[in-house]
């Protein structure tokens, strides 16, 4: 089941989504598809704004952890209050971007459009690292131990859909992903 993964037993989750589209936060299609209402939209980027805040907060002026930085920032988001947040963002000097460099909404951030997935990475090229998932601890941990962050740059070495695997140096020391992995991993080529 889909909530497994979130700590949450399924008529949690179904209780969720009704309360939600009573608020007009969702739309339940006659298929069971739930989708975001432009309100619904205007909440979720407003909660993701003061979550990625909350994150560079934590790296930049806390000196928390990177690898326990998205876990910090979500229990700080909800309890972040506009005026806060407008002080945040004056202190943080205006960031673009959440220490893992996905945009923050409402920033001047523009997503650069020559950004690949690194499992479309071409093998012998050279790349920077663009943004990493930020959402399971164990491989936040992983990249941090290993200098695999948003600005470092690495060497596409292998490639193979077959063996299901992206091979790369980085700050010379040799990473294997899956290519699960790979493709929620955004790059650059220099």
């Amino acid at each position: 089941p889909s909530a497994e993964g979130l700590g949450t037993s399924l008529p949690s989750v179904s209780a969720m989504i009704r309360r939600m589209a009573r608020e007009s936060l969702v739309k339940v299609s006659a298929e069971k598809q739930i989708n975001l209402t432009k309100k619904g939209r205007v909440f979720a980027e407003s909660i993701l704004r003061r979550h990625r805040l909350a994150e560079r907060l934590a790296v930049d002026i806390l000196g928390v952890d990177l690898a326990l930085a998205h876990e910090e920032a979500h229990r700080l988001e909800h309890a972040m209050s506009p005026y806060l947040e407008s002080k945040i963002v004056v202190l943080l000097e205006y960031p673009e971007t959440c220490p893992f460099g996905h945009g923050i909404p409402g920033s001047t951030y523009k997503m650069d459009n020559s950004c690949i997935t690194l499992k479309d990475a071409s093998i012998g090229d050279l790349y920077v690292v663009d943004r990493v998932p930020e959402d399971d601890q164990n491989l936040l941990k992983y990249f941090v131990n290993n200098s695999f962050l948003p600005g470092h740059q690495i060497t596409i070495e292998d490639s193979s859909s077959s063996r299901g695997v992206v091979e790369l140096l980085c700050e010379s020391k040799e990473l294997v992903f899956s290519i699960d992995i790979a493709s929620q991993i955004w790059v650059k080529q220099v």
